[in-house]
């Protein structure tokens, strides 16, 4: 059995979508898995689908209130079944009080542990989702974890924040959990094409504040607030729909945006600039959907376009230099976004066919 702690005290990057994420994608695997809602918000309660945490009961503060009291806990009791096979231990603004109440107990900060020792058995994973803070709560979660996980925003503020949280880590595994481990910095909502997170990418990779080096997790996650923002509607957990399983009229579309402004001269400029010079070599692809079958070219331009569209923070909006990969069928197209609707550019495909040939598809 492993737990994780998903921990970050600044707020907004992706704690609670990574933990939901995680712990779906584990299950989906045949792993059990157990979700531990440790934020007195309740964001992962509801992203869930149990919209009104507050008239929940038990919840995690009810059951860490017994662990402190040596009350018996029965087998089960205040886990919640998930419809996609993980449990989830809710937590509702009860939470809060807790904290200010655990200040003043003997063995303050292990007694989430105590009561993960109890349940944890029946379970390959533990994770744990963190409030946005350094508190009494967040403590516990490092006390119980075997290792953390840290979403990071793409940003420099969010970027200078992790000093405090290594130092923390550092503090809990030199004075009550040596094993604990920090398995990796997780960037969220990250733009790469721009400098700023190239560069917040390229200062997160040394990190010396635990172990002599840190490794980035797998690649920047570009649409992680996707997942959050369907979850919130439909309280299921949004995954991306397998292409064999597309209607068979529809098609799919793919936006590849240029990787390093700097380094061309045409991008955000009319095809005229970039006639003669556009390589796929300079794009990457940034958004890839479903094509409706009645959706033309200047519908998906709206679509991405507009104020009110679909995740409308993640979704890439539209502009001059793009490039959009049609495919309907066993026939694909590829079109240069022009200030005035779209030239058809057959070299971009060919160019993607070269990058695939020579494994270095992007």
């Amino acid at each position: 059995m492993k737990t994780i702690a998903l921990a970050n005290q600044k707020g907004g990057v992706g704690k609670t979508t990574t933990a939901a994420s995680l712990g779906i994608g584990l299950a989906k695997q045949g792993k059990n898995v157990l979700l531990v809602d440790a934020d007195a918000q309740g964001n992962l309660t509801q992203m869930l689908g149990w919209r009104q945490p507050d008239e929940l009961s038990p919840t995690l503060a009810d059951l860490m209130t017994k662990t402190v009291n040596e009350e018996p806990i029965a087998p089960g009791e205040g886990i919640l079944h998930h419809a996609s096979g993980i449990d989830l231990v809710p937590a509702n603004i009860e939470l809060s009080g807790l904290e200010v109440t655990l200040v003043n107990i003997m063995s303050r900060e292990t007694v989430l542990r105590q009561y993960l020792s109890t349940v944890a058995p029946a379970y390959d994973y533990v994770i744990i989702d963190c409030m946005p803070s350094l508190g009494m709560l967040t403590i516990n979660a490092l006390t119980a974890a075997d290792s953390v996980i840290i979403p990071v925003q793409g940003q420099y503020l969010a970027a200078k924040g992790l000093e405090q949280l290594m130092r923390t880590i550092a503090r809990v595994k030199r004075q009550i959990n040596p094993h604990l481990t920090v398995d990796g910095i997780l960037l969220t909502m990250m733009d790469s094409r721009t400098t700023l997170a190239k560069e917040v990418s390229e200062q997160l990779r040394p990190c010396t504040y635990i172990d002599d080096c840190h490794t980035l997790i797998g690649s920047e996650v570009y649409h992680i607030c996707e997942f959050a923002e369907v979850a919130q509607r439909t309280g299921t957990v949004y995954e991306p729909l397998d292409p064999k399983q597309l209607p068979a009229d529809a098609g799919c579309y793919e936006i590849y945006q240029i990787d390093n402004v700097a380094k061309v001269d045409y991008a955000f400029m009319r095809y005229e600039r970039a006639k003669g010079k556009l390589r796929a070599a300079h794009y990457r692809k940034a958004f890839a959907g479903v094509l409706a079958p009645n959706m033309t070219l200047d519908k998906l331009y709206r679509k991405h376009s507009a104020d009110t569209r679909p995740f409308y923070r993640q979704m890439r909006s539209l502009s001059e230099s793009d490039v959009i990969v049609v495919k309907r069928g066993s026939k694909r197209k590829a079109y240069y976004v022009d200030a005035v609707g779209f030239q058809e550019v057959p070299s971009f495909l060919k160019g993607l066919q070269k990058l695939k040939e020579w494994g270095e598809a992007r």
